[in-house]
């Protein structure tokens, strides 16, 4: 079943591929006459401008149901043989022609000066002319018979240039004979082909009547993305658009090698603009120089962008399973297919396709188009770094915290961490101070410094972990520790995100920008500060609000530990033995357990008394002075017999 599935994928991808390719082609076409002319605009000129019918004929290849467009190429194919057995034969006329002029034998006797007074000269003419006859007579009957298999045809009507050969064969007729029933044959041919695709226009309005049914109750029932949904699974858009960029690379890519294309100019000039040595490039970098710039040679119309973007989604997603198996040594546990949420690649192939159509790149040169290119590549490549880190990291606190797994794995998760961390270190350095400082290298910048302060509190949080867990004496406080390294981590990528609003601010002020810039700038400004500082700061007066509860209540005293000597904490479950906290209900807890507790609701973890300062106050105050009048009489002597009576 997955075979022919994959069958089916792969011969609608291959069946559809010309239909892009002519789209492409009439587009390109189209683009370079608007830009030689300028074109009438009339009813006239449009309704009978011979590219509608040629984007008709594209767009019905791509549309076509996969059962119909390969019943069309058939038919395609049986015409080829057809119009080949009239070639053929008309080829085999024109050389009988030439024969009975005896051209033929005087350019072959003169050729041959020493068979000429032999006899069997002419024979031997006339016998190769009849193995001529008989090979195409053979030939046709093939193309006949192969054009009757592919349109599922039992008619003779094909066999009609087969008949102009049986006089031949026999003989009697001239090559004037022969030529007027190849012409009738040619005549009957083409009302043959006329009648018969008169009869199948019904069909096909039938099967457009049903396409545009199908279509509306899948937008019935399912919605607009219902109707994406089920185009994506009947043509397979995505390795529909790769094939044809891919077809586009190699055509292109053999053409620079075969025309030898000068790339010093072109060296100096591109790399000029990037501010970097191309003296210092090798042969393996010169072969990836020009593997790059063929790529951005493919980049001239909307078709090659979007293929461009399904590229890029797929490598990327293969990077993201390569990743997932290098940290969990195993390829069947996470296959591709099965990465879901925002590591399936799917938001940098939309990254690239939003950047490279808002920087409307499609209008630059080749030079352009190859360093805007760079630029956008890098960028998401910035992003990818984050996107790394959210499946390293996990893992890590996971192997920190529940001290599972073997030293391998260990091994392999923090090597992979360390290298994030080396490289988005050094890409920072190279961005910050190598490379001329413009809009796109700050983002990068900005990307790449995150992923780097991050990484380095992940590991730092690891080994803290680490050692805690390997040390006999646990670290009491090592929540404090942990949050004070996350909280320094976010307040760098804070500090960064706000110079960077602050810079994209001084860009839109001493440049002329557009409204849908200033839109973007405040969407980003709202959701990257704003809110990102408003849960910033939540979080820090809800421990600081904690932390205050707990130093509000009274602290056990060495009495009350041995009255209780033996209890546990009820929410780590250790014994009590210091920093033990009273609440005002009477219950006993750990300072820190009962400050993780505050984090989420301010109710005894015993009773669910609700907390009150106050209540403490009294509490204590009342404690006081039950100890001091129990202590006053314990101290008073007790009266006689004689002074009760």
């Amino acid at each position: 079943m997955e075979d022919t599935k994959l069958t089916q994928m792969g011969l609608g991808i291959i069946l559809r591929t010309p239909g892009v390719v002519m789209i492409e082609m009439l587009y390109m076409e189209a683009i370079s006459l608007q830009n030689l002319t300028v074109l009438s605009n009339s009813f006239f000129v449009t309704a009978f401008n011979p590219d509608v019918l040629l984007y008709l004929i594209a767009w019905s290849l791509v549309l076509m149901p996969l059962r119909i467009l390969l019943k069309v190429y058939l038919h395609v194919v049986a015409g080829l043989c057809i119009i080949g057995s009239h070639y053929a034969l008309f080829n085999l006329l024109v050389k009988r022609k030439i024969f009975e002029d005896n051209k033929d034998l005087n350019y072959y006797l003169q050729l041959n000066t020493s068979v000429q007074s032999e006899p069997w000269a002419k024979v031997a003419c006339q016998h190769g002319a009849m193995d001529n006859c008989v090979s195409v007579f053979l030939f046709q009957v093939f193309l006949t018979l192969l054009s009757c298999w592919m349109i599922k045809s039992q008619s003779t009507k094909l066999m009609l240039y087969v008949w102009p050969l049986v006089p031949w064969i026999t003989g009697g007729y001239s090559s004037t004979t022969l030529v007027q029933m190849l012409q009738l044959c040619h005549l009957l041919s083409i009302a043959t082909v006329v009648f018969y695709l008169t009869s199948k226009v019904e069909q096909v309005i039938l099967q457009a009547k049903l396409m545009v049914l199908k279509i509306k109750l899948v937008i019935g029932i399912f919605g607009w993305q219902g109707i994406i949904t089920w185009a994506q699974e009947e043509y397979r858009v995505q390795y529909l658009l790769i094939t044809c960029w891919v077809l586009r690379y190699t055509v292109q890519l053999y053409s620079n090698f075969y025309t030898s294309i000068s790339l010093d100019g072109l060296y100096y000039s591109l790399f000029n603009m990037l501010d970097m040595n191309p003296t210092e490039m090798s042969n393996i970098a010169s072969l990836i120089f020009v593997g790059f710039y063929t790529a951005v040679q493919c980049l001239t119309t909307t078709v090659n962008l979007f293929g461009l973007a399904c590229i890029v989604k797929d490598v990327v997603r293969l990077q993201y399973f390569l990743i997932r198996s290098w940290l969990h040594w195993s390829v069947t546990d996470h296959p591709p297919d099965s990465v879901s949420g925002p590591l399936t690649g799917a938001i940098d192939g939309v990254t690239l396709l939003i950047m490279t159509l808002y920087t409307d790149i499609l209008h630059f040169n080749d030079e352009g188009r190859f360093v805007l290119l760079i630029y956008i590549l890098f960028t998401i490549a910035s992003s990818q770094f984050q996107s790394i880190f959210s499946i390293v990291d996990p893992i890590l606190m996971t192997l920190a915290t529940a001290h599972t797994g073997s030293v391998w794995k260990h091994i392999r998760t923090v090597l992979l961490a360390f290298l994030l961390l080396f490289i988005s270190g050094l890409l920072s350095y190279i961005s910050l101070f190598t490379m001329r400082s413009t809009f796109w290298i700050f983002i990068v910048a900005y990307n790449y410094i995150n992923t780097f302060s991050l990484m380095l509190g992940s590991l730092a949080i690891y080994f803290i972990l680490m050692i805690d867990y390997l040390t006999i004496r646990g670290w009491n406080s090592l929540d404090d520790v942990m949050f004070y390294i996350r909280g320094a981590c976010r307040a760098v990528e804070f500090c960064v995100t706000l110079c960077m609003c602050g810079y994209i601010m001084m860009t839109f002020y001493t440049e002329m920008t557009s409204m849908a810039g200033i839109i973007m700038l405040a969407v980003y400004t709202y959701y990257c500060i704003v809110q990102r500082g408003g849960k910033g700061w939540k979080i820090w007066t809800m421990r600081r609000q904690a932390s205050n509860k707990v130093c509000s209540l009274p602290q056990a005293s060495k009495k009350d530990l041995i009255e209780k000597k033996g209890d546990l904490c009820p929410i780590c479950y250790q014994g009590m033995e210091a920093d033990v906290r009273i609440m005002h209900c009477g219950h006993l807890f750990h300072e820190n357990c009962l400050k993780k507790w505050f984090y989420i609701q301010d109710k005894c973890p015993m009773c669910y008394m609700e907390y009150n300062p106050n209540l403490n106050a009294s509490k204590l105050k009342a404690g006081n002075e039950s100890e001091h009048v129990s202590d006053n009489n314990a101290t008073s002597p007790e009266p006689s017999e004689s002074e009760n009576t």
